[in-house]
């Protein structure tokens, strides 16, 4: 199975999950760009498309999927990673998300805690 349809079967079955598309290894992940946001990935036929041409080309270093618990929803984002937290909090801030990602504790920082 080649990545394009491991990435769409993620999606489909609402992983989480984070597929690198650089060699970017910061820690903390800011997503600055929404793909998709919705409840039922699977009926969003257009979305192989659109996630084959960010593997191809993208200035962003990962994409990420995530189910939100709070409103049963299912997120794409394409997103940067940065190392200095306080540079991602404002990032985060600034591109209006609720929360980051730290890699290396894999924990959700949310910014309402901040």
């Amino acid at each position: 199975m080649n990545t394009l349809q491991r990435l769409i079967n993620k999606v489909n079955a609402k992983q989480n999950f984070t597929y690198n598309l650089t060699n970017n290894r910061n820690r903390y992940i800011v997503s600055i760009e929404n793909v998709y946001n919705g409840s039922n990935p699977s009926i969003k036929f257009d979305l192989i498309t659109k996630v084959s041409k960010i593997i191809e080309t993208t200035n962003f270093d990962s994409l990420g999927g995530w189910f939100d618990v709070d409103d049963k929803t299912y997120c794409l984002d394409l997103n940067i990673h940065l190392s200095d937290l306080t540079t991602a909090l404002k990032l985060a801030k600034v591109n209006k998300q609720t929360a980051i990602f730290d890699s290396k504790k894999n924990l959700v920082i949310y910014l309402n805690n901040i």
